[in-house]
């Protein structure tokens, strides 16, 4: 719960400062002109997760844990049916498992946060999209032993595509693939944290502003 509440929290400010900048640019068009076009997008999801790291499955297992997320994303471009966006997310997960020596009980919470550029496509009810981005975990892992906690940055690519519900164009259902790149190291330990990602989401579009996008048709 309580890292729930954080990924709330740094979701809800990642949008005020996005929201922000984006209204002080100026728009060359209308965009709300273009039917089914929403500049600006928030949404839950929920994915996989599953750590490619053998140190990390001795610990804590090699089972696929589920991490539930918010997002966000504002359109920058409109080019006749592209898109360039700028996407923002937070993600949470936990497990605990059992330290390889002693056995004791250890939990592991880790908070993903990622920012990317994407290019999408859209067309009536399908929007396909690819991605790339940097990443930072924040990780915190407790035992009787000893606590550790810590920043891990990387990398990750992204493709997927939304599904644009008939009768209620703002609603769109996300089907996404992600594949991400981090390594923390602790106490001269290293451990990737991240890996392969399968999910599915919900998102809503609306315009906010008139400003903060450059429309070409």
């Amino acid at each position: 719960m309580k890292n729930l509440r954080l990924t709330v929290s740094l979701v809800s400010a990642l949008l005020v400062v996005s929201l922000s900048l984006a209204a002080q640019a100026p728009a060359t068009e209308n965009q709300t002109a273009i039917p089914g076009f929403y500049n600006t997008t928030v949404g839950i999801q929920l994915g996989t997760y599953r750590s490619p790291d053998s140190r990390f499955q001795e610990v804590y297992g090699n089972k696929t844990s589920l991490q539930p997320g918010l997002n966000l994303t504002r359109t920058l471009l409109y080019l006749q049916g592209f898109q360039v966006d700028l996407s923002l997310e937070a993600r949470a997960f936990s497990r605990t498992g059992a330290a390889t020596l002693g056995g004791e009980q250890t939990k592991i919470s880790v908070i993903p946060l990622s920012v990317a550029g994407r290019l999408l496509y859209q067309t009536d009810y399908v929007i396909p999209f690819i991605g790339a981005g940097g990443d930072w975990y924040h990780y915190n892992e407790e035992s009787t032993i000893a606590n550790t906690s810590g920043w891990a940055r990387g990398y990750h690519f992204q493709g997927g595509v939304y599904i644009v519900i008939p009768g209620a164009e703002s609603l769109r259902v996300k089907i996404y693939y992600k594949y991400t790149k981090v390594t923390a190291t602790a106490n001269e330990i290293s451990v990737k944290l991240g890996g392969p990602e399968y999910g599915i989401g919900l998102s809503f579009g609306f315009n906010f502003g008139d400003g903060g996008v450059l429309v070409i048709q």
